[in-house]
């Protein structure tokens, strides 16, 4: 049977192609070998670090690794040590957990998809004034319960859908510090030498 995520047509319902797209396990693979490699330079071992982004690890090498450890992590690691000189195994996740890399993995993706719901709110904003513009003097009744209660405009009507829209883009924009940050506990949440809550672009990029 077919998902109703991968239906061809149903999928426009209970599906979203640009967003599914940065959750993928393509760029989540991506995600997860940017994280190895920037731990393992933060650690001062650079040739593991570059040892890692040259690695050439599939999704399907994790799937049967995924199956046993019920996540894709010690795999990936495995799959990494097995291309990479043990002489660089010490630094390779050390002080890492699983957890530590799939939640910063997700916070990479909400980096690249929060800007696309800002843009969504924003020009939803701009149909309702539109819609505002063009229709708002027009006559509606208002309802409730399913019952007739008192004449009102499209304007009114309206402007009970774009209040929430102001909200939700002030709560998006509030939001971006908390969540896009590095989550690194450790293994009994002493976290080593990076701290939970570090911007994670500063860290991915090599600049802590």
């Amino acid at each position: 049977m077919t998902s109703v995520f991968d239906h061809s047509w149903m999928t426009g319902l209970f599906g979203d192609k640009l967003i599914a797209e940065h959750l993928s396990a393509e760029v989540q693979l991506a995600h997860m070998l940017r994280i190895e490699a920037a731990h393992s330079r933060s650690l001062g071992n650079e040739r593991a670090a570059r040892a890692i982004e040259a690695a050439q690890i599939r999704k399907e090498d994790l799937a049967e690794g995924t199956a046993t450890d019920g996540l894709p992590v010690p795999q990936l690691v495995r799959c990494l040590k097995a291309q990479i000189s043990p002489d660089l195994h010490g630094d390779i996740h050390q002080g890492l957990t699983s957890q530590d890399v799939m939640d910063t993995a997700l916070v990479l993706s909400l980096k690249d998809i929060l800007p696309i719901l800002r843009q969504r709110l924003i020009a939803l904003q701009e149909d309702l004034v539109q819609l505002t513009q063009t229709h708002g003097a027009a006559a509606l009744m208002g309802r409730t319960r399913m019952q007739a209660a008192l004449p009102i405009t499209v304007a009114d009507r309206l402007v009970t859908w774009r209040m929430p829209l102001e909200r939700h883009l002030a709560r998006l924009d509030e939001v971006r510090a908390r969540v896009l940050c590095v989550q690194c506990g450790g293994p009994v949440g002493l976290g080593g030498h990076i701290r939970s809550g570090l911007p994670v672009d500063r860290w991915t990029s090599g600049n802590e």
